[in-house]
């Protein structure tokens, strides 16, 4: 089923009409999360193989049920991008910011389903000391691919996405992380003359 993904989305790719070459850059990021998610893969297995005896089911169903979240999350992303998409940091030229979709509530929701995809797959296996392996490898490498991601944005469409990014969150949307406490105003008597 991974594979399964990966080829389709190596697919889908290839597929979108009027896509321009850009200035790729941190090309050795995408290799990087390659590299990541494949470890995670087989340490998972490996894990699962060596260490569980029984698989937890209400674990391995929240971790599926995420799973399938962080694919469709994925797919929809690479979609609204359309021929933005691409698996390296590429600004093409004329690229604009795209707005629509998932992209209206964060800035990286292809990032924010990965991350959510390889919680996930330690999960489905039980595989607990890969979960950690996520949490200290993969998540720090896909918050780096991102920040460097709007570094390029802003470098090359510029004020632009700099407001973009003042009103969208990167993975959270703004308006979660904006608390509004009520507060009491001390209401004071009127002034006598």
């Amino acid at each position: 089923m991974l594979t399964f993904n990966r080829l389709r989305l190596a697919r889908l790719s290839a597929t979108f009409k009027e896509k321009k070459k850009g200035e790729i850059s941190k090309r050795w990021t995408y290799f990087l999360l390659f590299i990541l998610y494949v470890a995670i893969i087989f340490g998972s297995i490996l894990e699962n193989c060596l260490l569980v005896e029984t698989l937890n089911i209400v674990i391995s169903s929240v971790g599926l049920i995420a799973y399938v979240i962080g694919l469709v999350g994925r797919n929809k992303a690479i979609k609204t991008l359309g021929k933005y998409w691409s698996t390296h940091i590429e600004v093409r030229d004329g690229q604009h910011i795209v707005q629509e979709g998932l992209y209206k509530y964060v800035r990286h929701p292809g990032y924010l389903s990965l991350i959510i995809e390889t919680l996930s797959i330690p999960l489905m296996l039980n595989a607990y000391y890969s979960f950690l392996g996520v949490i200290f490898t993969c998540i720090p490498a896909v918050l780096i691919r991102a920040k460097f991601e709007d570094m390029e944005m802003e470098k090359k469409i510029g004020k632009k996405f700099s407001a973009y990014k003042m009103k969208t969150g990167a993975f959270i949307p703004k308006k979660l992380l904006v608390l509004k406490i009520p507060t009491l105003k001390k209401k004071h008597p009127p002034k006598t003359s």
